[in-house]
């Protein structure tokens, strides 16, 4: 295979995974800096008292952005890995090789694939049964039930938007790798 179209596959995988976690962010940081100011209501989620109806709205309106990055990311994880494996497998055979390069990118993609895999297995299950419970009762007008739900999640959402963080971090260190492995490559 064409090692220029395995450099450019890769590359594009790595771009559209820092892009979705970059964005799910972006949108996070927009909507729940702007919308519960504005005090935002919904008639299904009437007598529920600010400001917890307005971070209710908020999290449904920034939802889909992370579940859409969360798919993003565990379709890139894979393609990435193979990608990296055919182009790498030539590579190490040249006299010019870098394993230490290799190896680090090896390992960024692992950790990378590591943290989401592991937040959305731990931290995100709990995360999601508190956003359901949260719902849920908030439209059956159990407020005290939603707002408990929207507390438990409250707490876990520090340490789940460290480790969203940290994933950011690291596909970007493994996207300016991979770009000075090119360069360093041509």
């Amino acid at each position: 295979m064409n090692r220029r179209l395995l450099w450019t596959g890769l590359l594009c995988v790595l771009s559209l995974w820092l892009t979705a976690v970059m964005a799910a962010g972006m949108a996070a940081a927009i909507v729940f800096t702007h919308l519960p100011p504005l005090e935002p209501t919904a008639a299904v989620f009437e007598g529920l008292a600010q400001p917890f109806q307005a971070r209710l709205i908020a999290g449904i309106a920034t939802d889909p952005a992370f579940r859409i990055a969360d798919g993003v990311q565990l379709v890139c994880l894979p393609l990435s890995l193979v990608l990296f494996f055919l182009l790498e497998a030539k590579a190490i055979r040249r006299e010019n090789a870098s394993p230490k390069l290799v190896h680090v990118r090896v390992a960024l993609i692992l950790l990378a694939g590591g943290l989401v895999i592991g937040r959305k297995l731990t931290i995100g299950l709990q995360m999601d049964a508190h956003l359901q419970t949260e719902r849920a009762a908030a439209a059956a007008g159990n407020f005290d039930l939603a707002i408990s739900a929207q507390n438990a999640f409250l707490e876990l959402h520090p340490t789940a938007a460290h480790l969203w963080e940290a994933s950011t971090v690291v596909v970007l260190a493994i996207f300016v790798l991979h770009v000075w492995a090119v360069v360093k490559d041509a």
